[in-house]
């Protein structure tokens, strides 16, 4: 079910279409993540807050509006898990430090019922 993204089919809700308990993120297919990833590129011209974010961050999960789960492609970086909040007040915040503990608490927040960590403390639309 979710080789190709999540199941878009209009009959589920999103608790059914999302990988994750109380959060409205779903896992993009390839197509979709590219056109998001093509998407912010093209924002990066006419929204400078996208000029660092264009060609970094690739989106993995998104929630139906403006707000992505995204890995870092700076390896430096351990491939990070950040959030991209366009209508924050500031558009990347870090989730993970690296992708493996973004693993690990999807892992723990599945088998607790649970919010992801980085979602405890912030209401997301």
């Amino acid at each position: 079910m979710w080789k190709n993204g999540s199941d878009l089919d209009p009959s589920l809700t999103m608790d059914q279409a999302t990988l994750f308990p109380q959060l409205y993120y779903i896992f993009m297919d390839l197509e979709f993540m590219l056109s998001h990833f093509q998407m912010h590129k093209t924002w990066s011209k006419y929204q400078p807050p996208f000029v660092d974010v264009a060609g970094r961050y690739f989106p993995l999960f998104w929630n139906g509006s403006v707000n992505w789960l995204a890995v870092d492609l700076d390896v430096s970086n351990h491939s990070r898990v950040v959030v991209l909040e366009k209508k924050a007040e500031k558009l990347v915040r870090e989730a993970y430090v690296s992708f493996d503990e973004f693993l690990k608490d999807a892992i723990r927040a599945n088998e607790d019922n649970d919010k992801l960590t980085c979602f405890q403390t912030k209401e997301v639309a």
